[in-house]
C-alpha cells in the first residue's frame, strides 16, 4: 500500500487527555549500547536496530498520536483543501482514495464507484476552517480502526528511518525519547523537523536539557509541547544520576 503524504489535524487542546510519562524512565543507564548518556535505562532490554518499529515501540507511538491527533474514520478536507482520513492521511487523488478498504454504514465493502463518489462529494463540500466532523453524512464511508492503524504503522515507520538518518544514535535512545520525536516529525513532516538546527543538534550531542528548551513547536498544543519536553527531561534526569553513580564509585575506589 502505497500513502503519498500525511497532514496534521490535531485535536484542539480542551479535548485531549494526557498520558503522562511517555515511557524510557527508570534506573541508571546502561553501558553496553551508550547508557545514560542516551536516555537508555537499565530496564531497556533488548534494543531494535530494525528499519521497522517492534510492536512495543508502535503501541506507545500511536498511543501518543491517538492523545494529541484527531483519528476521522472518514474522508473529510483538511484546510489546505486536501481530503484527508485517520490519523492525517493525506489521499492526494481518487485512485489513492480506492486502494483503501472502505466500508459503507451497512459494514459491506464500498466499491470503487462508491469511493469516487464520496471522495468527490467531500471536495465539493469544502470550505475553509470547516470541521472534521462537518464532512460526516448518514451515507460516509468509513475505515476500520485495523485499517487505520495499518496507515499510521506505514507511517510511523517511514518516519523511523528519517529520523535515524537524522539521529545516528537514535535506536540508542529510549522509548520516551523516541516517542517524542516520533511525535514531532509525524506533525512537522521531515522537512519541518530539520528547520529545528539548535534542536537536532542538541539531540545529536545528547544534551537533553537543551533539546527540552528547544522543542517546543508553536502549532502544537501546551499538553503536546509539554509531554514532548519532560521525555527529554526525563532522560536528561536519568544521565545526570547515572553520572552521579559513577562519580561516587571513582571517590570510593580513590580511598
Amino acid at each position: 500500500m502505497k500513502i503519498l503524504k500525511y497532514v496534521l489535524c490535531e485535536r484542539n487542546e480542551d479535548s485531549i487527555t494526557v498520558r503522562g510519562d511517555r515511557g524510557g524512565g527508570g534506573n541508571f543507564g546502561d553501558t553496553t549500547h551508550g547508557g545514560a548518556d542516551n536516555g537508555r535505562d537499565s530496564n531497556s532490554g533488548t534494543i531494535n536496530r530494525n528499519d521497522k518499529t517492534n510492536d512495543t515501540e508502535f503501541a506507545s507511538i500511536y498511543a501518543d498520536l491517538e492523545t494529541y491527533e484527531a483519528k476521522i474514520p472518514y474522508m473529510y478536507v483538511d484546510t489546505n483543501g486536501h481530503v484527508t482520513v485517520g490519523i492525517g492521511t493525506m489521499l492526494p487523488s481518487v485512485a489513492d482514495a480506492q486502494r483503501l478498504a472502505f466500508n459503507k454504514p451497512s459494514g459491506v465493502r464500498a466499491t470503487a464507484a462508491e469511493i469516487k463518489a464520496e471522495f468527490e462529494r467531500v471536495q465539493r463540500a469544502f470550505a475553509k476552517n470547516k470541521a472534521a466532523t462537518a464532512y460526516h453524512s448518514p451515507t460516509s464511508l468509513t475505515l476500520t480502526e485495523d485499517t487505520i492503524k495499518e496507515l499510521v504503522r506505514t507511517h510511523v515507520d517511514a518516519d523511523r528511518i528519517s529520523l535515524h538518518n537524522r539521529y545516528s544514535d537514535f535506536y540508542d535512545f529510549n522509548l520516551g525519547i523516541q516517542v517524542a520525536l516520533h511525535d514531532m516529525i509525524y506533525q512537522l513532516g521531515s522537512a519541518g523537523l530539520g528547520k529545528y538546527t539548535t534542536f537536532n543538534k542538541a539531540v545529536n550531542d545528547k544534551n537533553w536539557t537543551k533539546a527540552a528548551d528547544e522543542s517546543n513547536r508553536k502549532d502544537a498544543n501546551k499538553a503536546r509541547n509539554d509531554a514532548t519536553k519532560k521525555a527529554f527531561t526525563d532522560a536528561q534526569a536519568v544521565k545526570d544520576a547515572a553520572e552521579w553513580q559513577r562519580d561516587r564509585a571513582a571517590r570510593r575506589s580513590e580511598r
